[in-house]
């Protein structure tokens, strides 16, 4: 009963993390920064926030 559930909330957060490296993408291709963040503030909350759901994401994942 538990791994359709896992599988739903993995699948579900793959999306979100796909969402979350496109925003990065938009960012960089709107300020030509191939590279870091370039000083930009935007980019760089942006990169945390897809660097933290890199972290957390497989450790709350492997919880359930």
């Amino acid at each position: 009963m538990h791994a359709p559930i896992t599988a739903l909330y993995a699948g579900l957060l793959g999306l979100l993390y796909l969402v979350l490296a496109f925003r990065v993408v938009a960012v960089r291709r709107a300020t030509s920064i191939g590279l870091g963040d370039g000083g930009n503030a935007l980019l760089f909350s942006r990169i945390r926030i897809h660097g933290h759901a890199a972290e957390y994401i497989p450790f709350a994942l492997l919880l359930m």
